[in-house]
């Protein structure tokens, strides 16, 4: 249900005169990525296999332009009956806003999609990963298992226990 809604959410604060910076729940941040959001850009998205944008980790400059980008989204969701597949809408509508909204894709090697962090890296490409994105796997049990395997969940010292359990 979040994920279908993500326009309006991102929307209702570009309205407002805010910048954005939306990440999905299951990235951990590694080092501090604001330095990143740098240039004359509009938007900087995460890449999926180098190619194809990410709507889970977008940093959203408002203005004019990018709340045009963001109702269009949100528009083409209502056209899709606001389903899950948020990505599939916004790839269906960025390139049409390419000469109006500049956007950035993030460095894979900085910013990986789970396939990449968890599957493909080795353990020197993960020394230099800012935020990893734990998607690629489904289910909260699966996500949680592959963070705790690759040690980057951690538990509260007190009482041992883990923070979400």
């Amino acid at each position: 249900m979040l994920v279908g809604k993500r326009p309006y959410h991102i929307l209702d604060y570009l309205e407002r005169g805010r910048n954005i910076l939306y990440i999905d729940t299951d990235t951990i941040w590694l080092q501090e990525p604001f330095q990143y959001f740098t240039g004359a850009y509009d938007l900087w998205v995460q890449l999926e296999r180098d190619t194809y944008y990410c709507t889970g980790f977008m940093a959203v400059r408002t203005g004019a332009n990018t709340v045009e980008l963001i109702r269009a989204w949100r528009d083409k969701m209502v056209n899709l009956g606001n389903k899950k597949n948020d990505q599939a809408g916004f790839q269906s509508i960025v390139s049409n806003y390419s000469s109006k909204v500049k956007i950035m894709g993030l460095d894979s090697k900085k910013f990986p999609d789970g396939s990449q962090y968890f599957v493909t890296f080795n353990d020197t490409q993960r020394e230099h990963a800012v935020v990893v994105h734990n998607n690629w796997i489904i289910g909260h049990g699966k996500k949680l298992e592959r963070f705790k395997r690759m040690k980057l969940w951690y538990e509260d010292k007190h009482d041992g226990t883990d923070l979400y359990n």
